[in-house]
């Protein structure tokens, strides 16, 4: 079959649309709104979602929930839309949303109802990993690879990648304190979310997070992908986990997040 494009188009001279009143641009605002109806088993799917979402190099787990990508989708559903919808109401502005059937079926209406009205809820948060991420002293198979400032880094199978240790090393040894020092000079409130080894290398770190009296909420035992540790390893991870917040901070973690740069978590976690 033989098929033509047009690679000239209109010359030199451009096309003129002759917009009403010699308007020169043409303004929509356009919502996509297909939360629930993105790929996911329980939709009877073969895998999970991998295609659109802020998690990259995101992969399909084939048989598998994706509890961080389902946990993407269910912010767009239940918190994001309605401040879209607020923003443009308020504002009287025009909006054409493309809806996914199955998106708009699943859609019950939310409010969440802050004290006072408040509009919006802001928290700061620091991720301390650094000690805990994949390195073969921890006695992993290779160099962590995934979340680092090397752009396209590989995982160096049984050995050290001694720039990829630099780098966290650097956020132990000098960037959690240059953190610790903004934050507590302007007596501002903050969130850790903690790698359990990470807070049993550094403890002097730890102690400054108790000091300055930060929320230390637990990040998992070693900052690597649980989606496919078994149950008995990862529960053996909480309890060492517990155990290094008991100690080091002196009360159990009350909160805990389990994610991994590829937005990856065991479907285990919240039965643990």
């Amino acid at each position: 079959m033989s098929v033509s494009r047009d690679l000239v188009g209109y010359g030199a001279q451009g096309f003129d649309p002759k917009w009403p009143g010699g308007k020169k641009l043409a303004l929509q605002f356009v919502l996509n709104y297909e939360e629930g109806g993105e790929n996911c088993i329980l939709n009877g799917d073969a895998a999970s979602e991998h295609l659109l979402s802020d998690i990259v190099g995101a992969v399909p787990y084939v048989g598998q929930r994706h509890m961080n990508m389902e946990s993407l989708y269910e912010y767009g559903s239940r918190a994001g839309f309605w401040r879209l919808h607020r923003a443009f109401t308020e504002r009287n502005m025009p909006l054409t949303v493309y809806a996914v059937g199955l998106a708009l079926e699943k859609n019950p209406e939310f409010d969440p109802k802050w004290p006072g009205g408040k509009k919006l809820a802001l928290q700061f948060v620091l991720n301390y990993e650094e000690g805990g991420e994949n390195c073969i002293l921890n006695g992993d198979a290779a160099s962590e690879h995934l979340l680092s400032d090397i752009v396209g880094a590989v995982p160096y199978v049984g050995q050290r990648h001694m720039n990829m240790e630099s780098l966290y090393e650097y956020g132990s040894r000098s960037g959690f304190w240059r953190l610790h020092r903004a934050f507590t000079e302007r007596n501002m409130p903050l969130t850790v979310y903690a790698v359990g080894l990470a807070l049993e290398k550094n403890p002097e770190a730890a102690k400054a997070m108790k000091d300055a009296g930060w929320e230390v909420a637990s990040h998992g035992y070693r900052w690597i992908d649980y989606q496919n540790v078994d149950e008995a390893t990862e529960r053996e991870h909480i309890r060492k986990t517990v155990a290094i917040h008991e100690k080091l901070l002196g009360e159990r973690p009350m909160h805990t997040m389990t994610i991994f740069p590829t937005g990856t978590c065991s479907s285990d976690v919240r039965i643990l």
